[in-house]
Protein backbone atom coordinates (compact mmCIF):
# COMPACT_ATOMS: atom_id res chain seq x y z
CA UNK A 1 0.00 0.00 0.00
CA UNK A 2 1.52 3.12 -0.97
CA UNK A 3 1.82 5.95 1.51
CA UNK A 4 -0.73 8.45 2.16
CA UNK A 5 -0.94 11.56 0.52
CA UNK A 6 -3.03 13.52 2.52
CA UNK A 7 -5.04 13.12 5.24
CA UNK A 8 -8.35 14.34 6.83
CA UNK A 9 -6.41 17.28 8.61
CA UNK A 10 -4.78 18.28 5.80
CA UNK A 11 -8.45 18.42 3.82
CA UNK A 12 -10.06 20.35 6.70
CA UNK A 13 -6.98 22.87 7.10
CA UNK A 14 -6.61 23.79 3.09
CA UNK A 15 -9.40 23.18 1.66
CA UNK A 16 -11.95 24.34 4.95
CA UNK A 17 -14.10 20.90 4.69
CA UNK A 18 -15.98 19.93 8.09
CA UNK A 19 -14.81 16.83 9.82
CA UNK A 20 -17.69 14.09 9.25
CA UNK A 21 -18.28 11.42 6.99
CA UNK A 22 -17.88 12.43 3.73
CA UNK A 23 -14.04 13.59 4.42
CA UNK A 24 -13.44 9.45 4.44
CA UNK A 25 -15.01 8.87 1.53
CA UNK A 26 -12.82 11.65 -0.28
CA UNK A 27 -9.74 10.13 1.44
CA UNK A 28 -11.30 6.57 -0.17
CA UNK A 29 -11.55 8.31 -3.38
CA UNK A 30 -7.83 9.50 -3.51
CA UNK A 31 -6.72 5.84 -2.21
CA UNK A 32 -8.72 4.78 -5.16
CA UNK A 33 -6.68 7.02 -7.84
CA UNK A 34 -3.01 6.48 -6.26
CA UNK A 35 -3.55 3.04 -6.64
CA UNK A 36 -4.40 3.11 -10.04
CA UNK A 37 -1.61 5.52 -10.77
CA UNK A 38 -3.67 8.12 -11.52
CA UNK A 39 -2.71 10.91 -8.91
CA UNK A 40 1.16 10.63 -7.19
CA UNK A 41 1.71 13.58 -5.10
CA UNK A 42 -0.53 15.83 -2.43
CA UNK A 43 -1.42 18.65 -4.60
CA UNK A 44 -2.86 16.21 -7.26
CA UNK A 45 -4.82 14.69 -4.40
CA UNK A 46 -6.17 17.79 -3.22
CA UNK A 47 -6.90 18.54 -6.54
CA UNK A 48 -9.24 15.41 -7.30
CA UNK A 49 -10.79 16.36 -4.00
CA UNK A 50 -11.69 19.93 -5.22
CA UNK A 51 -13.05 18.57 -8.30
CA UNK A 52 -15.31 15.66 -6.61
CA UNK A 53 -16.11 18.68 -3.86
CA UNK A 54 -17.60 20.85 -6.64
CA UNK A 55 -19.17 18.36 -8.05
CA UNK A 56 -20.91 17.15 -4.70
CA UNK A 57 -21.73 20.57 -3.78
CA UNK A 58 -23.75 21.67 -7.47
CA UNK A 59 -25.51 18.77 -6.98
CA UNK A 60 -26.35 19.58 -3.57
CA UNK A 61 -27.59 22.86 -4.78
CA UNK A 62 -29.36 21.87 -7.75
CA UNK A 63 -31.32 19.69 -5.21
CA UNK A 64 -31.75 22.56 -3.09
CA UNK A 65 -33.05 24.90 -5.96
CA UNK A 66 -35.25 21.58 -7.15
CA UNK A 67 -36.95 21.57 -3.62
CA UNK A 68 -37.44 25.19 -2.97
CA UNK A 69 -38.75 25.60 -6.38
CA UNK A 70 -41.09 23.19 -6.01
CA UNK A 71 -42.17 24.34 -2.60
CA UNK A 72 -43.25 27.85 -3.81
CA UNK A 73 -44.67 26.40 -6.86
CA UNK A 74 -47.07 24.11 -4.13
CA UNK A 75 -47.70 27.42 -1.98
CA UNK A 76 -48.81 29.23 -5.21
CA UNK A 77 -51.36 26.12 -5.69
CA UNK A 78 -52.35 27.09 -2.44
CA UNK A 79 -52.65 30.73 -3.05
CA UNK A 80 -54.47 29.95 -5.96
CA UNK A 81 -56.81 27.52 -5.01
CA UNK A 82 -57.89 30.35 -1.61
CA UNK A 83 -58.28 33.25 -4.61
CA UNK A 84 -60.41 30.76 -6.37
CA UNK A 85 -62.81 30.17 -3.60
CA UNK A 86 -63.16 33.56 -2.46
CA UNK A 87 -63.40 35.47 -6.01
CA UNK A 88 -65.54 32.14 -7.47
CA UNK A 89 -62.91 32.26 -10.44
Amino acid sequence: MPPKLIDGHILTEKLGLSPGPQIGQLLEMVREAQAAGEINTAEEALDLVRSIWRVISDRRNLIILTLIIILVALDLRKCWSKTRQHTGW
